[in-house]
């Protein structure tokens, strides 16, 4: 259900173009070889396949939704290609994102402020300043 909940923040994010800009601007620099190297070597897995499977699941989901029904495609389109096969049901998918949004729509900056600084404290220690 949590991953149901984190769709409302993804639709009120989808509302903010300038950070839809910066965040595709990003994406474009994302290093698939890099990320494959990091994973496979701290879960000691094959580095080929955390690269298909990386490559697989950034494709589906580095296209900004910009709706409740391109959210949905995206969930159905990533867990068919998981090893548990779940069956996502788009419409329904769709219509309980809408709900989620509408239902938390004036919580969802608040809850976003407190994840991000919650987010910073406890990743301050793995981050390296520059110098």
């Amino acid at each position: 259900m949590h991953n149901f909940l984190w769709t409302g923040i993804d639709m009120h994010l989808s509302k903010d173009k300038q950070f839809i800009q910066n965040l595709e601007k990003l994406n474009r620099g994302i290093n698939y070889k890099e990320i494959s190297h990091l994973f496979s070597n701290f879960f000691h897995l094959n580095e080929n396949q955390v690269f298909k499977e990386a490559t697989y699941f950034l494709s589906k989901t580095l296209p900004i939704a910009k709706d409740q029904f391109e959210l949905a495609i995206q969930w159905h389109d990533v867990t068919k290609g998981l090893p548990e096969k779940d069956q996502v049901d788009i419409e329904k998918t769709a219509t309980l994102i809408e709900y989620i949004y509408h239902k938390f729509a004036d919580q969802w900056e608040r809850l976003l402020n407190q994840v991000t600084s919650t987010v910073k404290i406890n990743m301050k220690q793995f981050l390296v300043a520059k110098v």
